[in-house]
């Protein structure tokens, strides 16, 4: 039940591995290591990768804006259904545990703090991913309803600079029609 369409899911190749790094045990034998479970300095639990703060209003822009800034850190698999948690005596077990807290700090840190406290004890990015998303996601049809209103309520005085506020007016329409047609197919994203 993800928000990120089937052409933006990450293929297969982007979580593919980094040369010359190894993860494994004392004995000598390791396991290339996919470049997805990379973190650079940057890439601390106190960064605020985007600057946009979910406030529960905007979960759009807010998710939007986390999918293209997952997808640049190569991140997006952890999120989008295409990687799966290694097992537990996986050699990469222990990165992927360290990238997957990584990513709810981040979610966190975008966060205000009155819905912060209603998320505090997640443990796993897809699962608290897919519980935003669930909690705050306009795409039902009182909120489609309510964009059309606004389209409709757009004076001709304010045509030019109405257009920005009109096209994405129209993108939420969109998105939110195209998340209810999946949702009554019984569709996921």
């Amino acid at each position: 039940m993800s928000d990120v369409s089937d052409d933006e899911r990450s293929p297969r190749r982007d979580i593919g591995s980094s040369k010359g790094r190894k993860a494994g045990n004392d004995t000598g034998k390791g396991v290339e290591i996919p470049a997805v479970y990379h973190l650079t300095a940057s890439d601390s639990t106190g960064a605020q990768v985007i600057g946009c703060t979910l406030n529960g209003n905007n979960y759009l822009t807010w998710s939007r804006t986390m999918i293209i800034a997952l997808r640049a850190r190569n991140k997006l698999p952890f999120i989008d259904g295409s990687l799966d948690k290694p097992g537990e005596d996986d050699p990469l077990r222990e990165r992927w545990e360290r990238c997957n807290s990584t990513l709810i700090a981040w979610m966190f840190n975008t966060m205000e703090e009155s819905l912060q406290a209603t998320v505090a004890y997640a443990i796993d990015a897809k699962n608290l991913w897919d519980n935003l998303k669930e909690r705050y996601s306009e795409g039902n049809q009182s909120r489609v309803f309510q964009i059309k209103i606004e389209i409709c309520l757009l004076k001709q005085e304010e045509f030019v600079l109405g257009l920005s506020g009109l096209s994405i007016l129209a993108f939420k329409v969109q998105d939110h029609t195209r998340k209810g047609a999946r949702t009554k197919t019984g569709a996921t994203d």
